[in-house]
């Protein structure tokens, strides 16, 4: 079955995420989205934002919407979260590989570009993941990925995620707990 934008976006507000409206085919927020990040919208105002059918669909990562999401940018990237231990996880297929939603947990915020994890990148508290059904800048359009028995329960965030490890060596100590 497919979904409409609005009626997706109206789903994601069910389910407790917040809900943000990105511009077509792309991953920038059309509106000032700060307030989201600790409230969620009201269901007019996701009518307002979804209901001509064209912008695509963020979703708020952290306390407020209760995920943080491992992003992974290359099949290499997925190959090695998948060696550190990827937990089982619903997982979104984006225009270049895979969004792997965690639940929350307190004090994880986001990161770009880590030398121990090349192509990974997480959202946690004060970001954002374009979810589907919205459509990349490549054409492709962002999907669900069943896994496991196809039940959509949020893991905890893998421990190798928070704590950087220095020499290819396992910090047990994550910042998130300093």
């Amino acid at each position: 079955m497919v979904r409409t934008m609005l009626e997706m976006a109206k789903r994601y507000l069910e389910r407790g995420f917040s809900v943000i409206p990105v511009e077509p085919r792309g991953k920038k927020p059309i509106i000032p989205w700060k307030e989201y990040q600790s409230r969620r919208p009201s269901l007019d105002e996701i009518t307002e934002w979804f209901s001509a059918g064209d912008n695509n669909i963020g979703i708020v990562t952290g306390s407020v919407s209760g995920v943080d999401v491992i992003d992974t940018d290359t099949k290499e990237a997925l190959a090695l979260a998948k060696s550190l231990g990827l937990p089982e996880a619903p997982m979104v297929e984006t225009g270049r590989c895979y969004h792997i939603y965690c639940s929350h947990r307190q004090g994880v915020g986001n990161f770009q570009k880590r030398s121990d994890l090349p192509g990974i990148d997480l959202r946690g508290e004060g970001g954002f993941v374009v979810a589907p059904p919205s459509v990349h800048s490549s054409g492709v359009i962002y999907k669900w990925v069943k896994t496991g028995n196809g039940k959509m329960v949020l893991p905890k965030l893998p421990e190798w995620i928070l704590a950087k490890q220095p020499n290819g060596h396992r910090d047990d100590i994550s910042f998130a707990e300093l």
